[in-house]
Order: structure tokens, then sequence, then C-alpha cells
């Protein structure tokens, strides 16, 4: 490989990074294109109030989609790591009717940071090996927790 080759590559490599680090549509349609997927028009609508709701322009933000639609991959797995990304140092608590629908969340959402960790600029901290709960090196925080689930004393930036 050439250096004019090689410069052209990494000159890509840093616009694929800020885009997704900075936009939660190039974020989901960077983690589907391993299944040759896109975002489609209703999840493309579902990621621009996530992001309003990021950004804060909105504080609450109550998703009513039919079964099929995607929410749980938009909303409860490619959200929290985008967002995480936007707030270093923030805690999720991601709450469902079971632990283990909600450790599995958090566990596709640790195979997506381990799978793209380079280019979200995203990576845990050695010692958190939990499924349930972790930390990201840039401070981030997650805890995944089911109905009846302890969650005293815990404080969480999105919930």
């Amino acid at each position: 490989m050439t250096w004019p080759e090689l410069l052209r590559l990494l000159e890509e490599e840093v616009e694929i990074r800020s885009k997704i680090r900075g936009d939660l549509v190039e974020w989901a349609s960077e983690a589907l294109r391993s299944d040759d997927q896109s975002p489609a028009a209703h999840h493309r609508l579902l990621l621009k109030e996530l992001t309003a709701l990021s950004r804060g322009d909105t504080d609450r933000l109550l998703v009513h989609m039919p079964p099929g639609s995607a929410k749980s991959t938009y909303a409860s797995t490619f959200f929290p790591i985008w967002w995480l990304g936007q707030n270093p140092g923030g805690s999720i608590i991601a709450a469902s009717h079971t632990s283990r629908l909600a450790e599995s969340f958090s566990r596709r959402i640790r195979n997506l940071i381990v799978e793209h960790r380079a280019r979200l600029g995203l990576d845990f901290r050695p010692s958190d090996r939990s499924i349930a709960n972790w930390r990201l090196t840039n401070g981030g925080e997650y805890l995944a927790i089911g109905t009846r689930g302890a969650i005293s004393g815990r404080r969480a930036d999105l919930v």
C-alpha cells in the first residue's frame, strides 16, 4: 500500500469516527452495516427524538410503536452506547420487566462496544466483567435491573 493510499484510508477512518460519535443516525447505520441493514424512516424518527432527549430539548420520551418495530434495538441498545459517548461520566439505569431481559440488552451493548471500541472511543474498565453493572474508561456507568431489583441509593442521568 502506498503512502497516499494509507493516508486516504486514515482520513476516511477519522471521518467515520467523527460521524458516528456525533450523530446517532450515523452510529445506528454503522452498527447495522455488518448485517447489511440501515435505519428505516420510522427508525430515523425515533433516533431524532432520542437525539433531542440527549441534547436536553425534551426531558421525557415515551415510545409507542408496534411489536417488531425495533424499539429495543434503537432505544435500548444503540442509544445507550451513543449516549455514553456523548456524556462521559454519565450513568444509565436500564430497567426492564425481568433482570434476564435487562441483562440481555446489557450483553448486546457490551458486545457492540467491544466490536466498535476504536470507532466509538469507548472501552470498559479492565476490572469490570459484570453483565449487569459495568463502567467505562470515560467514567460512564451502566446498571441493568429487572422489576423489584434494588436501585436504592443509585443515581442515574438516564433511565
